[in-house]
């Protein structure tokens, strides 16, 4: 991401546009990378065939040094709606998975696609669950779940051998290692790699390798997983 180039576009995309100073929004900022970028974003998609229209008081967070795959979200006024789980309580956005954010994303990750493909579908699911009780896109589950639904699909295993091959999967990731054929499958099948999902754990793990915004994706997802089960 050019950070110059997101902020400036960003700024555009608001009403009554500024950069907060930190203390405003009590951030833990370290040494001044994190820039805060607040205003009034009038949010008007159709989906469904549904007009949805709303004014959102915005602050995105955006980290200069690179450190943070995506830009943090803020809805500083917004009350969660009932069964909402992704509106945590001090009002952060959870917009998704980091490795799955990043590709729908793309590779030019201007501010403008930012908005676009991942704040307003976040916002959609908003307005719909505060007016229906349910979400107008597909809503992945939450937490542990979540992360073994999107996963599973990457490596070609159910919920539980996805949930299994995680902690393989990121000390292998942490080490720069590929699966050994040899070795028992992290699904918890008993089969040896490579007469179980060795070949898809392989390729995943070229795909993280080649790319390395995604194998930072993909630590940044699992990490909290990982020191729970710990």
């Amino acid at each position: 991401m050019n950070y110059n180039s997101f902020i400036e576009e960003a700024g555009a995309l608001f009403e009554n546009y500024c950069i907060l100073d930190k203390t405003d929004m009590q951030l833990d900022t370290g040494k001044g990378s994190f820039t805060a970028i607040a205003g009034e974003y009038f949010l008007n998609r159709e989906f469904n065939e549904k007009i949805y229209q709303h004014i959102f008081y915005l602050v995105v967070i955006v980290d200069k040094t690179g450190q943070l795959s995506i830009p943090i979200v803020y809805l500083p006024k917004e009350q969660r709606p009932y069964k909402f789980e992704h509106l945590y309580k001090d009002n952060s956005c959870c917009l998704g998975l980091t490795h799955e954010l990043i590709g729908i994303w793309g590779e030019k990750q201007s501010a403008i696609d930012f908005f676009e493909k991942i704040i307003d579908p976040f916002l959609i699911n908003l307005l719909s669950c505060r007016n229906t009780g349910k979400c107008a896109t597909e809503e992945r589950p939450h937490g542990e779940d979540g992360l073994a639904d999107y996963y599973k699909d990457l490596l070609g295993m159910t919920d539980i051998e996805c949930k299994n091959a995680l902690f393989y999967l990121y000390q292998k990731v942490r080490r720069g290692e590929l699966a050994k054929g040899h070795n028992p499958c992290p699904c918890g099948s008993g089969k040896k790699l490579r007469n179980c999902h060795g070949k898809q754990i392989n390729e995943f793990l070229n795909h993280l390798y080649v790319n390395r915004m995604f194998q930072k994706a993909f630590i940044q997802d699992v990490a909290g997983y990982i020191e729970k089960r710990r």
